[in-house]
């Protein structure tokens, strides 16, 4: 098994690659001109009350048995969704993962439960999920990388008595990498760690924008606790 993530260190290095890809546009995380095609916008899945602290929970890994403060991808998706409400929605009041990092001091990182970091940390709402499936290649591809992922995600409010937290809303988020080259086959010339790295972008944009309105993605499947 997996040792935990003990510091930050290897999942922002690999963070801020994905953030030097984007940001010079080979994530395919939004061509110039295709708002030109889209009206309206998509409502938040869940909005976030005034005063509310959110924490993103790094993702366990079931493809590799890895729980939450244990997978350097769930990491860099949680990291990559926090950088991606820092700039899009910053209104929101976003716990530092770092703050996570901290508990490493006085918890062993495999007995730490989600639940319970969102307590010691004092946010008012938390996000936890899992990656389901993450793959750098369709099966049937050759010598082509495309990848794909899937992640299951829940939203908890801490509850008006302030004892315990509730979940709010559930449901997946997919995403693709390469998805705007301009072919559907993928990209000969790209390696499998360029491929998890825009995978890890892609996601944690998708999860960031479940918290604002934007431009129209196809909607992610998602239920709501009453």
């Amino acid at each position: 098994m997996s040792e935990p993530l003990r510091t930050p260190r290897t999942s922002n290095a690999i963070l801020r690659a994905a953030l030097l890809l984007a940001s010079l546009g080979l994530l395919g995380l939004g061509a110039p001109g295709c708002a030109l095609f889209h009206y309206g916008y998509t409502d938040p899945v869940y909005e976030v009350p005034e005063e509310h602290d959110v924490l993103i929970i790094p993702f366990a890994d079931l493809t590799e048995n890895e729980r939450h403060f244990q997978s350097v991808r769930g990491a860099g998706i949680a990291e990559a969704a926090i950088a991606h409400l820092e700039a899009e929605a910053d209104e929101l009041r976003l716990v530092p993962i770092s703050e996570i990092y901290t508990l490493f001091d006085q918890t062993d990182p495999t007995r730490l439960d989600p639940h319970e970091a969102a307590e010691r940390l004092g946010a008012e709402v938390f996000v936890v999920g899992q990656i389901v499936d993450f793959r750098t290649r369709n099966p049937g591809m050759m010598n082509m990388l495309r990848g794909s992922a899937t992640l299951a995600i829940e939203i908890f409010q801490r509850s008006e008595e302030g004892d315990s937290h509730r979940r709010v809303w559930y449901g997946e988020v997919e995403g693709s990498f390469p998805d705007d080259f301009g072919n559907d086959f993928g990209e000969a010339f790209a390696d499998e760690d360029q491929i998890v790295i825009g995978l890890m972008a892609v996601l944690g944009k998708k999860v960031g924008r479940l918290f604002y309105e934007h431009d129209p993605d196809p909607l992610p499947k998602s239920s709501f606790d009453r």
